[in-house]
């Protein structure tokens, strides 16, 4: 797993193909992302996956990181 700290504005590049972009930080600690990526990627929020054991327990030992 990686771990960055980014900036308002800031983006991750994957594969050359998807962007992953910081923005709208607010004062409750959240921030919204938005993701460019290919038709073909799937992109699944985690707690829509969470209902089988294998994706679950995944989870579940990256919110104990």
């Amino acid at each position: 797993m990686l771990v960055l700290e980014r900036k308002y504005g800031d983006f991750i590049v994957l594969n050359d193909n998807i962007f992953i972009t910081v923005f709208d930080p607010s004062q409750s600690g959240k921030v919204k992302i938005a993701i460019e990526a290919p038709r073909d990627v799937s992109i699944v929020r985690g707690e829509l996956l969470s209902e089988t054991d294998d994706v679950r327990i995944k989870l579940e030992e990256i919110k104990k990181r």
